[in-house]
C-alpha cells in the first residue's frame, strides 16, 4: 500500500485519566486527523462501553481559506455502513461547531477537545445555522453542482473554484479516484478508534501507543496501489500522534523590571510557572531499497501559565556603600495560592515531516 497524502493524527489533551468515568455520549475525541489544509476533528459514542467514531469535523486551517469558501464540512457514520455529509454557508467555523454541538447534544464540557481556541459554550440566545447536504465539494444545492455531479474531473473542477473564493471546498477525500470517500472515512475512523483505546501515562507509553497506531493505520488499505520497482524514500502511511505525557519539571520563573519612583525606584516582580510536556509520534515508512520501517519522532515543549505580577513596590534610594538590592524571590511574594499547571501546548513543532532521521 502506498498512501503519498501527509496525514497526522494527533492528541491535543493530556493523557486518559486512571480515575474511572462513566461512559457518556456524545463525546468530542482530543485526537485528530491533519490532512493537508484541513483538520478532521473525531467525535465518538461511548454510550456502550466500546467507543464507536460515529463522525468527523473537518474544519479549514488558519489562513487558508479564500474568499467565501466553505470552512467547515460535517461527516456522519450512518449505521448501515454509509456516510452523510453536511456543510454550512457560513464563514465561522465557530458557528459550525456550535450547530454540531446542538445538533448531537454534545456538551459544554467537551469544548476543550475541539483545539478551536475560541468560545464555543452555547447561549440561550445563540441560533447556529443548520448544516445543508453537501458532496464532492459544493453545498448540493448549489447552481453549480449539476455540473460537479457529472464532471470527469472534479477535483479539479472544486479546486479551481476554491482557490478563486467560491463557496467550495477543496478536500482530497471528496473526490478521490482510487476508492470511495466513505471507504477512506472506515479508515479513518478505525484509526481513531484503535488509537482511543490505548492508555497513555508517560512517555514510553506514548512511543508505544504511536507505534501501535502507525502499525494498525499501515495495515488499513485506503487507496492500494502497486509498489514500483524502486522507491522514494520516505513516509507510506498516516503519522500517529500519541496522547501528550503528564507535566514534569515544573517550576517557578521570575523576572523584574525597575521605575523610577519619588525617593528611589520602583521594583515589580513577574511569576511564571512553568512545565515540560512530551508527546512522541510514529509513521510507516520506507527506504530507497524499498524495506519498511517505523518512523518515530519525539517533541519536548515547555509551557507556562500566565504570570502572577506583584507590585511595583518602592524602594529608597540606598546610602553608600550599599547598592539596590535584587528584591524578587525565587517564588510569588505577593501570593499565597498553590502554583497552577499549565494547560499543555496546542500547537508543537517537528522534524521535516517528510523524511525520517
Amino acid at each position: 500500500m502506498r498512501i503519498r497524502t501527509s496525514w497526522l493524527i494527533s492528541a491535543a489533551t493530556l493523557a486518559l485519566s486512571c480515575i474511572p468515568v462513566a461512559a457518556q455520549s456524545p463525546r468530542v475525541s482530543g485526537m485528530r486527523i491533519d490532512w493537508n489544509v484541513w483538520n478532521f476533528k473525531p467525535i465518538y459514542d461511548d454510550s456502550s462501553g466500546m467507543i464507536r467514531v460515529s463522525g468527523f469535523l473537518a474544519m479549514a486551517k488558519e489562513g487558508t481559506v479564500a474568499g467565501d469558501n466553505i470552512v467547515a464540512v460535517w461527516y456522519l457514520r450512518n449505521n448501515d455502513g454509509t456516510w452523510s455529509k453536511k456543510s454550512w454557508l457560513t464563514s465561522d467555523a465557530t458557528e459550525a461547531i456550535k450547530s454540531v454541538k446542538i445538533s448531537m447534544g454534545i456538551p459544554d464540557s467537551e469544548d476543550n477537545n475541539w483545539e478551536a481556541g475560541q468560545d464555543l459554550r452555547v447561549l440561550p440566545t445563540d441560533d447556529p445555522e443548520l448544516p445543508k447536504d453537501y458532496s464532492k465539494g459544493l453545498l448540493a444545492d448549489d447552481p453549480l453542482y449539476p455540473i460537479l455531479a457529472t464532471c470527469n474531473d472534479a477535483a479539479t473542477l472544486v479546486s479551481m473554484l476554491a482557490q478563486i473564493g467560491y463557496k467550495a471546498a477543496d478536500i482530497h477525500l471528496d473526490n478521490t479516484s482510487g476508492c470511495s470517500a466513505d471507504s477512506i472515512l472506515d479508515s479513518m475512523a478505525v484509526a481513531i478508534e484503535a488509537g482511543m483505546a490505548i492508555t497513555v501515562i508517560d512517555d514510553a507509553s506514548s512511543q508505544v501507543q504511536t507505534k501501535a497506531m502507525a502499525t494498525v493505520l499501515s495495515a488499513v488499505t485506503v487507496c492500494a496501489q502497486a509498489a514500483p520497482a524502486t522507491c522514494t524514500p520516505g513516509l507510506t502511511g498516516l503519522w500517529a500522534l500519541g496522547a501528550i505525557s503528564p507535566p514534569r519539571a515544573c517550576s517557578w520563573s521570575v523576572t523584574d523590571s525597575w521605575t523610577t519612583a519619588t525617593g528611589g525606584r520602583a521594583y515589580t516582580c513577574n511569576y511564571t510557572y512553568c512545565c515540560t510536556y512530551t508527546r512522541s509520534r510514529s509513521a510507516p515508512a520506507i527506504r530507497s531499497d524499498c524495506s519498511t520501517y517505523t518512523c518515530t519522532q519525539i517533541e519536548i515543549q515547555r509551557a507556562c501559565s500566565p504570570a502572577i505580577v506583584c507590585g511595583p513596590i518602592n524602594v529608597p534610594t540606598p546610602t553608600a556603600p550599599a547598592v539596590w538590592a535584587a528584591p524578587c524571590g525565587t517564588t510569588p511574594t505577593c501570593s499565597t495560592l498553590p502554583p497552577v499547571i499549565p494547560a499543555a501546548p496546542v500547537i508543537w513543532t517537528w522534524p521535516n515531516n517528510i523524511n525520517c532521521p
